[in-house]
């Protein structure tokens, strides 16, 4: 809580200059099916929380998976930062498949191929955050 303090002081102090802290409510029903070659199983869907024009540089995204639901091995372009917020998830790179719980925070470095998604039995969500325009390769299929 300190730490969000500090911040709150730091952009509030630059009210009335060229930065100010943003407020951005999100949408309650402005959430979308993920749909494409990178997504399986069971349904996904994702809200963005704030992007462009609110943030200049970053991305934040919910993203909800039904059980079974996932991704293919991918990479981005950029780091990319999973905080995982309800449910149990899998998150498998290279090196195996590791399991996920609401708290846990993953970091995934650019061009580190990798998938993520829900267990066979349980609900998954987490935060996505990352740099704008953070192109994803799909490198393999689990």
């Amino acid at each position: 809580m300190l730490y969000l303090t500090k911040i709150f002081r730091f952009w509030s102090s630059r009210i009335g200059g060229e930065k100010a802290v943003k407020i951005v409510k999100p949408d309650p029903v402005l959430s979308e099916s993920a749909v494409g070659a990178l997504y399986f199983g069971a349904p996904i869907d994702y809200q963005y929380l704030a992007t462009t024009p609110d943030s200049e540089h970053l991305d934040i995204c919910l993203v909800n998976f039904a059980p079974g639901g996932r991704n293919k091995m991918h990479a981005h372009i950029y780091e990319q930062i999973l905080f995982v917020t309800a449910g149990r998830g899998i998150v498998g790179d290279e090196q195996g498949e590791h399991v996920v719980v609401p708290g846990d925070t993953v970091i995934i470095p650019a061009g580190e191929p990798h998938w993520h998604g829900a267990t066979d039995n349980d609900n998954f969500s987490h935060l996505c955050i990352e740099k704008h325009n953070n192109a994803i390769t799909i490198v393999d299929q689990i």
